[in-house]
Parts: C-alpha cells; sequence; structure tokens
C-alpha cells in the first residue's frame, strides 16, 4: 500500500485511532524496512524474555500463586501471539483498509440518514475512548504494583533464579517494557478490527437504504452498482474471516479461562489490596476486549441478512422480470450468512460472549 492510497482516510475517521497507536510501533500501513523488521525482531524477544521467567515460576509455586502465574503467562502469549499475527497478515490488512475507496459515502444520501450515519460515528469515537481508557487503567495499576506493594518487586509473578540485583532490575526493566509494548500493539490491533466492522456496518446500511427507497423505474445499471458493492462486502467479510481466524479462537479461550481463573484467585481471599485492584480491572478489560469483538460481528450478519427484508420491502414488483430475478437472487444470498469463525470451533458473536459470562458467573457461584 502507498502513501497516496491512504490519503482516502480522513484525518477525523474512527480508523485514525488504532492506525496512530500502530505507528507508534512503527507499524505504518505503507512501509516496510530493515530497521522495522530489526525493531519487530526486538520487541519478540523482550516478550519471550518475559514468558521465560515467568514459566519458571510454575516449577516453585502451588495453589493461587500458580493460577497468577499462569494468568501472567497467558498475558505475555496474548500478546505475542496478537503480535505476530499482525506481522503476518499486515498485507491482507493494508488491502482491506485499501478497499475503502470503492466506499460509498454517507453524505450523498438524504440529510436524516447521513444525521444517523455522523451519531453512530461519534458514538464509536466515545466507545474506543472508553476501551483506551479502560487498557490505561490497567496498565497504570500494574505499574504501580512495586510501589503499593512492598513485598512484590515484579510487576508479574516471576522466577529469577538467583537474587542477583542487576538480573532482577533487568527482569523489571523488561516487564515494564511488555506494558509499553503491549498498548500499541493489542489496542490499535483491537482499535483497527473495531473501526473496519464499524464501517463495513455502515456500508451494508447505505446498501440497505439504497435498496429500500429504490424506485420502479430503476434501470439495470443502477441495479449492478448495489449488487457489485454486495459483492464488495462479502468478499471484505470473507477476507476478515481468514485474517482473524486464529486470533478469535485463542482470545476466547484466553479470555474464558482467565475470567474464570481471575475470580477463582479473588474468591480465596489470598490476594493483597494492589492485586485485587488490578485483577478487577484486567478482568472488566478482558470482557469488554472480547465484546469488542463479538458485537460488532453480530451487527454486520444482521445487516448482511436483512438485506433480502429491504429488498422486499422494496418496490421490486414494479421492476422487469429480468431484474426481479437478479434481486431474488441477492435475497437468497443475504440470507446465507455466517459469522467469524474462532478456529472453526466457534461462531463469533452474541452467543459466544454470552458463553464467557456464564462460564464466568457460573465459577463464581
Amino acid at each position: 500500500m502507498t502513501v497516496e492510497s491512504m490519503r482516502h482516510i480522513p484525518q477525523d475517521d474512527v480508523l485514525q485511532i488504532g492506525l496512530s497507536l500502530l505507528k507508534n510501533m512503527g507499524e505504518r500501513m505503507h512501509s516496510s524496512s530493515q530497521g522495522l523488521r530489526l525493531f519487530r525482531t526486538f520487541n519478540l524477544a523482550m516478550l519471550m524474555t518475559n514468558l521465560f521467567f515467568i514459566l519458571a515460576n510454575l516449577a516453585h509455586v502451588e495453589g493461587p500463586a500458580y493460577i497468577k502465574t499462569t494468568e501472567c503467562a497467558l498475558t505475555i502469549c496474548h500478546a505475542i501471539f496478537k503480535y505476530s499475527l499482525f506481522i503476518y497478515y499486515k498485507n491482507d490488512i493494508e488491502k482491506l483498509l485499501d478497499d475503502m475507496k470503492s466506499f460509498w459515502n454517507a453524505e450523498e444520501f438524504d440529510a436524516k440518514f447521513c444525521f444517523e450515519v455522523k451519531v453512530l460515528y461519534k458514538n464509536i469515537k466515545f466507545a474506543q475512548v472508553y476501551y483506551l481508557a479502560t487498557g490505561l487503567s490497567c496498565i497504570a495499576m500494574y505499574f504501580l504494583k512495586p510501589v503499593i506493594n512492598e513485598n512484590n518487586r515484579f510487576l508479574f509473578q516471576c522466577w529469577t533464579f538467583t537474587h542477583s540485583f542487576e538480573l532482577e532490575t533487568l527482569v523489571l526493566a523488561c516487564q515494564y517494557y511488555f506494558w509499553i509494548v503491549l498498548f500499541p500493539v493489542v489496542f490499535g490491533y483491537d482499535s483497527l478490527y473495531f473501526s473496519y466492522c464499524v464501517h463495513v456496518i455502515i456500508q451494508l446500511r447505505l446498501l440497505n437504504r439504497k435498496f429500500v427507497v429504490m424506485t420502479g423505474n430503476v434501470t439495470i445499471n443502477e441495479i449492478g452498482e448495489c449488487i457489485r458493492h454486495h459483492q464488495l462486502i462479502l468478499s471484505i467479510f470473507a477476507r476478515m474471516k481468514k485474517v482473524y481466524f486464529w486470533m478469535l479462537l485463542f482470545h476466547y479461550f484466553v479470555t474464558l479461562i482467565t475470567g474464570c481463573s481471575q475470580l477463582y484467585v479473588i474468591l480465596l481471599g489470598t490476594t493483597d489490596r494492589a492485586d485485587l485492584i488490578a485483577t478487577v480491572i484486567y478482568t472488566s478489560g478482558l470482557l469488554v476486549q472480547f465484546a469488542y469483538y463479538s458485537f460488532p460481528v453480530e451487527e454486520i450478519v444482521f445487516e448482511l441478512k436483512n438485506l433480502s427484508n429491504s429488498i422486499y420491502m422494496s418496490s421490486w414488483y414494479e421492476k422487469e422480470l429480468p431484474i426481479q430475478r437478479i434481486l431474488l437472487f441477492v435475497m437468497t444470498k443475504a440470507q446465507r450468512q455466517k459469522y467469524l469463525s474462532a478456529g472453526g470451533i466457534i461462531d463469533i458473536n452474541i452467543d459466544a460472549f454470552g458463553s464467557v459470562r456464564i462460564h464466568t458467573n457460573a465459577t463464581k457461584m
């Protein structure tokens, strides 16, 4: 993707939040260099170093401390997995962004509908700011853990093999660096996904609107334009299934396992005040993060299926027979939609989010 191809994204677009966060990690959508590859290698090496010292602690703890150490390892794996997937699928993500050049402009529709779109974008920006604020609150609590709890010098449960001051300082520095890397990588990746889902939802609503207001004297060229736009959206959704296939599976199980284990540790009552506050914020952040992935997909599939209803509510009976046949094909295609799949095991939607909540509440009971 070239610099010119990215200029179609306005500066106030909801995508800019995710793009800006990723830029802080050198991950510009139009460039790749030897320096960036070295920086990626360094970041992954730092993450793996954190994981090594955390896993070493599993052989020296038991009970709640063992659970907490496992959660720390999952947190590191979360960042490693998401960072690696972003690097691997970066070209596909760039192509998805590049497809925005073919998106319809909401301002070309009626004023009322255009106003509704602007209100939606405003609400989405507020949701993104809230999501980032929740993440920063969680990170701030982990940054302050050594200050609040003097008995625990580290941000994560870990084992340093010796009581060397130099080694412990290095491990602590690696843990602080992890959170500096995690915020732009994880939250930028999530924000990009969420923002793009919002754009797809808007495009589907525009397409639905166009079919609803379509008059009886519509031409075959106008129908063709709508079908091409529908095919573009279906193509985008199919590529999103590929890009987020494994990440969604990992996200589902991390949220489920971590949520249950965190509540179990809280109910045991063995955590100190700093850990308790950090645990509550972290668990809430995980649920918000999974909702970030579940709810937009539910809305996309709803809008795709609603396309058949929009066509039915239009003046399709006033159109010529060849056009009616084309519309019938679009209606049939619209009714055969599937959700994004998490590794081919579970569909990511509101039901998936509900299953995580149910299992978490069951643990609490």
